[in-house]
């Protein structure tokens, strides 16, 4: 199961503590999605759950995406996942704080993504129309 995962309609008990143990069956597993994600239906202690998890048996040519750093005052991440509509910055611009590096979209939503410090652009790692997830590395500001 450790290797392989759990097959539809098989139950398997977890030990997680002596006298306590977890049951869990699984109940579907949806089609594929265009993100190379599967939805995993399944009853944990007789409750439905689901999980999203992405399919690495599957190649993909959406690459996987750095993820910014929230301790890093620089490191600016995407608030959505979304469509980048516009990067207004280049790597090696001056910003200052509060000064929009890019927007983000989704569903006709539109968020403008600024400079959480001063200084200047060291990385800009997302162009106009790639496809990001929430918490995406796009922007680096060195302060």
């Amino acid at each position: 199961t450790f290797l392989y995962g759990l097959a539809p309609e098989r139950e398997i008990f977890i030990d997680i503590e002596p006298g306590k143990s977890l049951v869990v069956e699984v109940t579907a597993v949806s089609d594929l999605k265009a993100d190379n994600t599967r939805e995993v239906h399944f009853m944990m202690n007789g409750q439905p759950r689901v999980a999203v998890v992405k399919d690495r048996s599957v190649g993909g040519d959406q690459a996987e995406r750095r993820k910014a750093d929230v301790t890093v005052p620089g490191q600016v991440g995407a608030p959505m996942p979304g469509k980048i509509l516009s990067v207004d910055v280049a790597a090696g611009d001056t910003v200052t704080e509060g000064m929009p590096l890019g927007v983000v979209e989704a569903m006709k939503l539109e968020t403008t993504v600024r400079a959480p410090v001063s200084g200047v652009v060291a990385e800009v790692l997302a162009a106009a129309g790639d496809r990001v997830q929430g918490g995406d590395l796009l922007f680096v500001v060195a302060g």
